[in-house]
């Protein structure tokens, strides 16, 4: 299996056998291959800058974080492809409550999503405070909303807890586990699972 990189404003995300691991620079880094920076992805799982190798700790998971009805969340950040501002949406016709609407990405018409109502928590109130964080799933575009994300991180995937066995059929599909931090929780959720599959005939009708 291959290894590459893909480069922007003082963010690597170094992809090694399909699995992505971020890392932060001091400074700014110009798009490209990365050849003239002395950048490169190791082929032992490690990351090459200039002289020095950074060894890539195994059996990492790289989070994205954000609040939901004032409750920390996080997902998995391969899946996410942008962070977008709230912007005014249109309604979609017999839409699910959790739907807020569509809105136009680009030329393409891509729904948001109330995650938090997704959740089973109440529908939120869309305000100029709110984030929509644009994820591919199943090559489907989504936005999700959000109160704000607040950091990605790296955490082990044995730090990562089940969800108890209690939990119903939907919340086992949704929740992949938690993530105890101090005295507080972080729930992990499964994209894959929480995103609704809204047909293409439905959204072609919205952009005629």
């Amino acid at each position: 299996m291959g290894s590459f990189c893909c480069l922007a404003d003082k963010v690597i995300h170094c992809f090694l056998n399909y699995q992505p691991f971020l890392y932060v620079l001091r400074g700014k880094v110009d798009l490209g291959t990365g050849c003239g920076l002395g950048l490169g992805c190791g082929d032992q799982g490690n990351l090459i800058v200039g002289d020095v190798t950074l060894d890539v700790p195994p059996r990492q998971r790289e989070l994205i974080s954000f609040r939901i009805s004032g409750q920390d969340f996080c997902t998995d950040v391969r899946q996410v492809r942008e962070i977008r501002g709230w912007t005014a949406v249109t309604a979609m016709p017999h839409a699910p409550q959790f739907v807020v609407g569509v809105i136009n990405l680009r030329g393409t018409v891509m729904p948001v999503v109330d995650i938090g109502a997704r959740l089973g928590f109440s529908a939120s109130v869309p305000t100029e405070h709110h984030v929509i964080i644009v994820v591919n799933v199943k090559g489907q575009w989504t936005g999700l909303m959000v109160e704000d994300v607040s950091e990605t991180s790296s955490v082990p995937a044995d730090q990562i807890h089940p969800a108890p066995n209690v939990a119903s059929r939907q919340t086992r599909d949704f929740v992949e586990g938690y993530i105890i931090r101090g005295e507080s929780m972080v729930t992990v959720i499964s994209l894959d699972h929480v995103i609704p599959e809204i047909s293409p005939e439905a959204l072609e009708a919205l952009a005629l």
